[in-house]
């Protein structure tokens, strides 16, 4: 079993790029949305604070487990990025089953 601190490296991403004499960090991160009634979710990048915003949502899912549902609560959030690597599909499902875990060792 890995250690909290191994968990925690693993799953932190920082993007770092300099210009003139400040430096900018960028933070990414996958967002999982999930529809009012809670049965279909969605994958979303954030590149920064602004992309929480609902603003043309519906528009920035990358995968969706159904393509006509209205996806309305940002339910997780994850710096983890290893993912995708595999594809949006591979990715949606993984974080899916993260959430739903970490969610139900919550309620025990």
């Amino acid at each position: 079993m890995q250690s909290d601190k191994k968990i925690k490296e693993k799953y932190k991403i920082k993007i770092t790029q300099k210009t003139k004499d400040m430096e900018i960090e960028i933070h990414q991160k996958m967002q999982l949305w999930t529809t009012e009634q809670v049965n279909e979710y969605a994958l979303k990048l954030a590149i920064s604070p602004s992309d929480n915003s609902n603003c043309s949502l519906e528009n920035s899912f990358l995968a969706r487990t159904n393509p006509d549902s209205r996806f309305v609560h940002l339910v997780a959030e994850s710096d983890y990025l290893e993912d995708l690597k595999y594809g949006w599909d591979f990715a949606l499902r993984h974080f899916i089953e993260e959430y739903k875990s970490l969610k139900q060792q919550q309620n025990i």
